[in-house]
């Protein structure tokens, strides 16, 4: 809608809209209030705020700023603004009310100069947008309609990092086959009661067999008849057969597995214990950047500590805490009803469903609490001896000979950390070490040092190239860069100091080695 030339204008509304508030052009910056009567499908007035227009403006013309004019009202802005330092332990909230007594605040921005506030800025720079998810779920429509030629039953669904929370951005797009009973015996389905028409599947001696067939089989597809598939590679020999592949128009790396529905469940869990406490996934975020700027995780395979195994030492901690922070597997397993009742391939894979039935922790940590808990905890934990299980949330005696042992939550026969060696794990627990030193030190830095998350970003004494089997060389990490570069700036805004500030522009960012873990 263009600005309009008199009072007041009529619009019609097709929807229940009870307050509209207030509404403003970007072009010309005329401002307006908009009001409903309240009913359905009725007439709503646009009233022109009582305000003093150039006369351009009044003629209906809009016209743009000059760089000139846009300085001079950014200059004019900062003129009127100032900035706050909130203490710690009072409320922001709180502040903005008491100073509105004193007049109207038209625009204001909080900005933590915390570690908690730096944890929460990470998550909200690094998650999947709600645009990044709806292109994702478009992606597995799209291979859906191409699969269903040649198996019309079949459903795709995302499941890991896309839909667990915990994903972020250029994460890969890991999908599920869903085959149901198609895959191993012989299936018929009528179309109508007396049609003969019927659709029938060849018989598989084993389920593995079908799955690389039918994997096989889809890849041919995609290569072949599909323009938007490219770059098709199959992996069918390995533990869990996958399919990889692009999808060139969202440049989408993707993975397509079958009959992993125990994935599907674990993506499910994860998800809930995103949302059981805000906690989770900012701490999640920040050891996973953590890893990636100490070397810890990669994306070529080999022995390297996996997202997915960090993930489940942050939420093994949580559970540690006193009291926890979130609950335990079995716990959200006795919540559950008989509708959520779910057992694939003999494993039991139940959780509850509702996530309002889940008690809220009484647990008050901050986030930097719990980040410098976390280095203190595996910065000791016995590894040698103990074993990682959340289902339990209980340390455990070790079952095999690996440096480290996570258990799957769900398959307690599968250690999901069976590639790390014992090099890597020692050097896993000598960051944890130095990362806990430098945040019990960090408030005694001076102002131009880098401070909270920044800190743990740029390497210790002992980040050194490591001859490990399939080690990269190192090469400066962009990502990291400008991690270190926000930190910075954020700090030199908390302290004022101009000198912070030169010092800041003049520092180097800090070395980083090859690209992280993809999720």
């Amino acid at each position: 809608m263009g600005c309009p030339s008199r009072w007041e204008v009529t619009v019609n509304m097709a929807m229940y809209m009870r307050c509209l508030g207030r509404l403003r052009c970007g072009a010309c910056g005329f401002r307006f209030r908009v009001f409903s009567d309240g009913k359905r499908c009725s007439t709503s007035k646009v009233v022109r705020k009582p305000e003093v227009l150039p006369e351009s403006k009044r003629q209906g013309t809009c016209q743009r700023k000059t760089f000139v004019q846009e300085q001079a009202d950014r200059l004019e802005q900062a003129n009127n603004s100032i900035l706050i330092k909130c203490p710690q332990k009072v409320n922001q909230h709180q502040l903005l009310k008491s100073l509105e007594r004193h007049g109207n605040i038209a625009h204001y921005h909080f900005f933590e100069p915390f570690v908690d506030g730096q944890l929460e800025g990470l998550v909200q720079h690094m998650q999947l947008t709600e645009e990044d998810i709806r292109l994702r779920f478009l992606v597995c429509s799209l291979l859906q309609d191409l699969c269903t030629a040649i198996l019309p039953s079949v459903q795709i669904q995302p499941f890991g990092s896309s839909v667990n929370l915990f994903g972020r951005v250029g994460c890969d797009l890991d999908m599920f086959l869903d085959l149901g009973n198609l895959n191993i015996e012989r299936k018929r389905t009528r179309v109508q009661r007396d049609s003969s028409l019927e659709f029938q599947v060849k018989m598989f001696r084993c389920e593995r067999v079908a799955t690389q067939t039918i994997l096989s089989v889809v890849g041919n597809l995609l290569q072949h008849i599909s323009p938007s598939f490219d770059s098709i590679q199959k992996v069918l020999n390995a533990r869990c057969p996958v399919l990889r592949f692009c999808h060139s128009p969202s440049n989408l790396n993707c993975d397509l597995t079958a009959s992993n529905r125990i994935a599907l469940c674990m993506s499910e869990t994860l998800n809930a214990f995103a949302q059981v406490d805000a906690r989770v996934r900012p701490l999640v975020f920040a050891i996973r950047c953590w890893a990636r700027a100490q070397n810890l995780t990669s994306t070529v395979s080999g022995a390297w500590i996996t997202n997915f195994s960090l993930t489940l030492l942050v939420l093994f901690f949580l559970q540690q805490c006193s009291p926890s922070v979130i609950p335990t597997i079995s716990h959200l397993r006795k919540l559950a009803d008989r509708i959520d009742h779910r057992v694939i391939d003999s494993v039991n894979c139940t959780i509850v469903s509702d996530l309002s039935k889940i008690t809220p922790s009484n647990n008050k940590q901050s986030l930097e609490d719990l980040l410098h808990g976390f280095f203190d905890f595996y910065g000791s934990f016995p590894f040698q001896k103990k074993s990682i299980n959340i289902r339990t949330g209980q340390v455990q005696r070790r079952s095999d000979d690996s440096p480290m042992e996570i258990i799957n939550p769900f398959e307690e026969n599968l250690n999901v950390s069976k590639n790390v060696n014992k090099r890597q794990l020692l050097h896993f627990v000598e960051l944890s070490q130095n990362a806990s030193l430098k945040l019990e030190k960090q408030h005694q830095l001076s102002s131009n040092q880098s401070w909270g998350l920044m800190t743990l970003l740029q390497h210790g004494p002992t980040q050194q190239a490591r001859a490990t089997d399939g080690a990269a060389s190192i090469h400066p990490t962009p990502k990291v860069e400008r991690f270190t570069d926000l930190f910075h700036s954020l700090w030199s805004t908390k302290q004022g100091n101009p000198e912070a500030k030169q010092q800041t522009g003049n520092s180097s960012p800090p070395e980083s080695k090859q690209k992280g873990q993809s999720e």
